[in-house]
């Protein structure tokens, strides 16, 4: 009767040795499956932002080109208009000095 409890004590060991391993197989199966669907979610984010990076900044240097040469024909439009009438030119400058102290001085 001792040597039939100990085969049933054997056996039921053995058995839950085996659940164990499968148990343990399955749950490093399932760390490798999230460890790469992470790995993979992490590279596409990676991309996708690169990706996006480049676009802000091709727009970015859409922007500063086209308001740069806004900037290059408003200069130039500015500087003619002081060429054509110096007077008035110098005129409207001293009042918006003026302007500009009474501004200042509230």
């Amino acid at each position: 009767m001792a040597q039939a409890n100990e085969a049933r004590n054997k056996g039921t060991m053995d058995k839950a040795n085996e659940a164990a391993q499968t148990a343990g197989k399955t749950v490093n199966e399932t760390f490798e499956a999230v460890k790469n669907r992470t790995q993979d979610a992490m590279h596409q984010a990676t991309e996708r932002a690169g990706q996006t990076s480049e676009k802000v900044q091709a727009w970015a240097n859409q922007t500063f080109d086209s308001t740069a040469e806004s900037m290059k024909g408003f200069g130039k439009e500015a500087s003619d208009l002081v060429r054509k009438y110096p007077v008035a030119a110098l005129l409207a400058g001293f009042g918006v000095g003026l302007l500009c102290g009474r501004i200042m001085k509230l």
